[in-house]
């Protein structure tokens, strides 16, 4: 300092948000024998949150090559904000589905320099086969009169069905102890099958 002047100074002040995070740990359960998957499997997370605006979003990606365990983080997120999570799943590989996606806890509040947390296990499960029913309707019309039968009459039924594989076999019989009508079902056969 001078005698008799001034000597400046400048100062700058930036007010800036403070943040924190969300982690989700994120478990791939171990996954159907023979299931069909295409590695990597990318399960992206969105935080929904109330600031600085409501609806504001926040995402995260989890990246896996093999069944386990990571962490997804999102950084930067506003302190004070109260964000719902979701998740998008990959495309199940056929015949299989995920589980519904199920975080613990669904929603989380963030504070300043803190990380708050959830998690969410995946299972992929194999899709039970659209099944139908083959009805027959057997008839055993009435006998020549003096017609040597041994009772009882009994009829087999097969269904030669290409699904789930060519050729597939499906059967089903009914005995009678007199003329008349019944009914034999065969079923739990694939939807879509054509059979003989």
């Amino acid at each position: 300092i001078a005698e008799g002047s001034q000597s400046p100074a400048a100062f700058t002040n930036t007010l800036v948000p403070t943040t924190g995070s969300i982690a989700i740990t994120k478990t791939l359960a171990p996954l159907p024998a023979g299931a069909p998957v295409t590695w990597p499997q990318n399960f992206n997370f969105t935080a929904t949150c109330d600031l600085p605006t409501a609806g504001s979003t926040y995402t995260a990606t989890a990246s896996f090559n093999a069944a386990g365990s990571q962490t997804a983080a999102i950084a930067n997120v506003p302190e004070g904000a109260v964000c719902s999570l979701s998740e998008t799943q990959p495309a199940a590989p056929a015949a299989h589905a995920w589980d519904a996606a199920v975080f613990t806890p669904a929603s989380v509040t963030v504070a300043a320099g803190q990380t708050a947390s959830s998690a969410i296990t995946n299972r992929l499960q194999t899709s039970p086969p659209a099944l139908g029913t083959t009805i027959i309707t057997k008839t055993l019309a009435p006998l020549p009169a003096g017609a040597s039968v041994t009772w009882p009459l009994t009829f087999n039924f097969t269904a030669t069905c290409d699904k789930p594989a060519a050729n597939t076999p499906y059967s089903a019989s009914l005995s009678f102890t007199a003329p008349g009508n019944q009914t034999a079902t065969l079923d739990t056969i694939p939807a879509g099958s054509n059979c003989t």
